[in-house]
């Protein structure tokens, strides 16, 4: 197995001609990682033509290979109708699957999805109903906002709110952004860096800039794990980089 891993590392490394129909073959190869591998090159090398491969892996292989299919898939497709192939993966057993595809349906942006996703907010999984609600919100319109403050208040992990409150400000609820940070203190260190990971991508006016670097400062010196502080100070250098 760790030659013919080897040997496909090489082609991929080496962009071959071939690489295609060793992907198409690899996809289904007896070694996972083998298939992992696979799965993952196609959406990092932009290989569109492979598209219909990918939907078949999603209902037909493992659970990290419907991941990496799922995450490629989502790179390679503006195309909306794809999104409806994905539904049965909100519904799988492992909890990796779900969250890609609740990601994936937030990119493609399909408002046709919305009754499915609403049920995912649900979901057992705090990180599952987390992207559910940034998938909504980035479908966004009426149905998503009215979806997503219909559950808000139910919820009662912070992973999800934080789901939540990003997706609702990105909808124009601007007093969703001090429920956002203020989870930046949360127990739960997946949490605290998603709030960190989030802020990055706000838009944001100078005074909530200011405050929220400086809420990220406060943290950082008060964080005690060292995945928490790479959370922080890459947040910080993102904003630093960005400085107007």
């Amino acid at each position: 197995m760790n030659e013919r891993y080897e040997v496909l590392e090489k082609l991929i490394f080496e962009g071959s001609s071939e690489l295609e129909p060793v992907l198409t073959k690899a996809l289904s190869d007896r070694s996972p990682r083998i298939r992992w591998l696979a799965a993952e090159t196609i959406g990092e090398k932009q290989l569109e033509n492979m598209l219909s491969n990918l939907l078949g892996v999603i209902n037909e292989s493992d659970s990290l290979t419907r991941f990496y299919a799922i995450e490629s898939i989502r790179k390679l497709s503006p195309k909306k109708e794809v999104a409806l192939a994905l539904l049965n993966c909100l519904l799988y057993k492992d909890e990796l699957v779900r969250v890609a595809a609740a990601q994936a349906l937030g990119e493609l942006r399909n408002k046709n999805v919305f009754a499915e996703l609403e049920n995912s907010l649900s979901d057992s999984s705090p990180l599952v109903r987390a992207y559910t609600a940034e998938a909504l919100g980035k479908i966004g319109g009426n149905k998503g906002l009215q979806i997503l403050k219909k559950y808000v208040d139910k919820e009662s992990e912070d992973r999800a709110r934080a789901g939540f409150y990003l997706a609702l400000y990105s909808l124009g609820e601007s007093v969703y952004l001090n429920r956002l940070t203020k989870l930046i203190e949360s127990d739960d260190l997946l949490t605290r860096c998603a709030v960190a990971n989030a802020s990055q991508s706000l838009n944001l006016g100078k005074l909530d800039r200011a405050r929220i670097i400086s809420l990220l400062k406060k943290q950082l010196d008060k964080e005690v794990t060292v995945f928490g502080r790479d959370c922080f100070q890459e947040a910080l250098q993102n904003f630093k980089g960005t400085s107007k």
